[in-house]
């Protein structure tokens, strides 16, 4: 929102959300205390800022640090405000939350499962990170809901979750964090534990067919480049940290580069679901959702975001537009 008085953006923010949230979802939220908050940072700082393969330098000097603070205040409240306030009324339009049972896989440190939890769903939620389980059962626990945490990764879903059935099985940001091979079998696994008129549904995950590199890197045309050559151009990308980390390939450095964040697009989907890119079954996405909740779409409408989406649906008129959104944000349901 550019060229707006900061009171200007402030109020367009508040209606926005108010069209998009209703009141019923607004009672359901609950918010900490200033000593709950300062529990849930120490929570942080102790097991998540100190995953080494993410953060090498101690977490007293990275969270002082400008990045470090934009990174806490996101763990800490950004996250799940921005959960309350889009993710959670379309999720709640496609799969109504009271009392569904949803699995989350890549639930992190748990800003999105309050966000579900505080609606009654009945989470379980997966995560490869011990550090990031133990804050997310911290945070349910300060915002009185209740979820189940499997430390597991996603490729063992089926015996990570003993069988149980789902409405739904959420890939929460976390799709583009995998390799092929995990993302391609985990995303079998969940398909083989839904039934007929479930859903699958993907959030945050960019898209490889955009131009932008806005996740892992800032950098154009990032997404494009095969595996070996973003490897090697990781020096002159634009994110500090990131274009120090890969200098010396080996197999162990390449698994990692992956686990920063590559970009997902509808060909992994046909691949491992085995259903043509013209069948997908996409059953609802989050651009539309907005678009259609917030004022009638006419504020979004004749974004330039808007104008590169619909230049990809000129070039392949065949696939859903979900798949040609910025970041995939859409639920798939099952023939």
């Amino acid at each position: 929102m550019p060229g707006l008085p900061s009171a200007a953006k402030s109020l367009l923010k508040h209606v926005l959300e108010r069209n998009v949230v209703s009141e019923q979802l607004r009672r359901n939220q609950r918010t900490l205390s200033g000593d709950q908050e300062a529990i849930l940072k120490a929570a942080l700082t102790t097991h998540y800022f100190s995953d080494l393969r993410y953060y090498p330098d101690p977490p007293e000097s990275y969270l002082a640090s400008s990045a470090g603070a934009r990174d806490l205040s996101d763990h800490l409240t950004n996250r799940l405000l921005v959960f309350r306030s889009t993710i959670v009324p379309w999720i709640d339009s496609v799969v109504p939350l009271k009392d569904a049972r949803i699995l989350e896989i890549g639930c992190g440190t748990g800003a999105s499962t309050v966000a579900m939890a505080e609606q009654g769903a009945k989470i379980v939620g997966v995560d490869e990170s011990e550090g990031a389980l133990r804050v997310a059962r911290t945070r349910c626990e300060l915002h009185g809901v209740e979820a189940k945490f499997v430390q597991a990764n996603a490729v063992d879903l089926e015996k990570a979750t003993d069988q149980e059935e789902f409405e739904a099985v959420i890939f929460f940001a976390v799709l583009e964090h995998m390799t092929w091979e995990e993302r391609c079998a985990s995303l079998q696994a969940a398909w083989r534990i839904l039934r007929s008129g479930q859903h699958l549904i993907v959030i945050e995950t960019p898209n490889r067919l955009w131009h932008t590199d806005y996740h892992t890197t800032d950098t154009p045309f990032f997404h494009w480049l095969p595996d070996e050559i973003a490897f090697a151009y990781s020096r002159f990308t634009k994110r500090a940290t990131y274009n120090e980390i890969f200098r010396e390939r080996s197999d162990e450095a390449l698994v990692r580069f992956a686990r920063w964040g590559r970009g997902v697009s509808y060909h992994d989907f046909v691949l491992s679901l085995n259903i043509p890119e013209d069948c997908l079954p996409v059953d609802s996405y989050l651009r539309l959702f907005l678009q259609k909740q917030r004022l009638g779409g006419s504020l979004l409408r004749y974004s330039q975001r808007q104008r590169d989406e619909d230049r990809l649906q000129r070039i392949a008129p065949n696939i859903h537009p979900g798949f040609l959104c910025a970041d995939l944000d859409l639920a798939m349901r099952k023939p």
